[in-house]
């Protein structure tokens, strides 16, 4: 069976609202053969709280289906803070990849879904340090605004 670790910082499941575009392609490619872990944070970006205190937490959600709620850095509003969090978000996915890897299994393939680009780094580790083919998601061009 292939592992497909999915990174989006935003997901979660529809219980905590929020985006779960994540957990709908997770349960649809479970049915198709596969183990899914969504890794996001447990920090929510719609409700301002975190969905578990812990800096690790697996969640089974069905028997080929897992999230990894990773803590971050708490924030409001677009200040420097959320920029914070967006990078904790890597920090925490390069400290618990082993304790993800151990309660899930090692990933054949990582995608990293941006909301930011920052998420592409992780996924981009990950794959590199699994010998795991890279996905990356692009859905939201917010750094154009840079340009």
């Amino acid at each position: 069976m292939k592992t497909l670790w999915i990174l989006d910082h935003y997901s979660s499941e529809p219980k905590h609202g929020g985006i779960a575009r994540q957990y709908d392609f997770a349960k649809e490619l479970a049915h198709r053969g596969y183990r899914v872990v969504v890794i996001s944070s447990s920090y929510s970006h719609f409700t301002h709280k975190f969905i578990c205190e812990e800096g690790c937490k697996v969640i089974r959600v069905d028997d080929n289906v897992h999230y990894a709620y990773l803590r971050t850095l708490p924030y409001k509003g677009n200040g420097i803070k959320r920029l914070l969090n967006m990078l904790s978000f890597v920090c925490s996915v390069v400290r618990y990849r082993s304790r993800i890897e151990g309660n899930c299994g090692k990933p054949d393939v990582v995608t990293g879904c941006s909301i930011h680009p920052f998420t592409w780094i992780a996924a981009y580790y990950v794959s590199k340090k699994y010998k795991a083919k890279l996905c990356v998601e692009v859905r939201d061009l917010w750094p154009i605004v840079w340009v």
